[in-house]
């Protein structure tokens, strides 16, 4: 009698384990996928980024430096909430949004600097 529910309660746990294993094997996959996808969006973001500004020291058009920073700024958060997500925060903490916003100024600042130096 023993035997028979030692096999049978093996057989449940061998049941019960193929479905949470391929569930969990779908959610890996899923996983995996939407971290390649976020590289591929990142390096064109990228590419993007450094065709602009080819483009801008070819054409030297006036509104080529904010498009630059609103560019860069938007290259920065999406990293930035990528990382938060790999690194299982939220990202919206205030240190994270604090520092955000204080990179956002020194690079608006230092725009300002090279416009002032340029006699803009």
């Amino acid at each position: 009698m023993k035997e028979r529910t030692t096999i049978l309660l093996l057989a449940a746990l061998l049941i019960a384990a193929i479905p949470i294993s391929s569930t969990l094997a779908a959610t890996n996959a899923q996983i995996t996928e939407s971290r390649a996808n976020y590289n591929c969006d990142a390096m064109q973001a990228r590419e993007r980024g450094q065709q602009r500004e080819v483009e801008c020291v070819q054409e030297r058009c006036a509104d080529c430096d904010k498009i630059m920073i609103q560019e860069r700024a938007q290259l920065r958060e999406l990293e930035r909430n990528t990382l938060c997500f790999q690194a299982g925060t939220a990202g919206n903490s205030s240190v994270d949004c604090e520092g955000f916003a204080l990179q956002l100024m020194e690079m608006h600042q230092a725009k300002n600097q090279q416009g002032i130096a340029s006699g803009r």
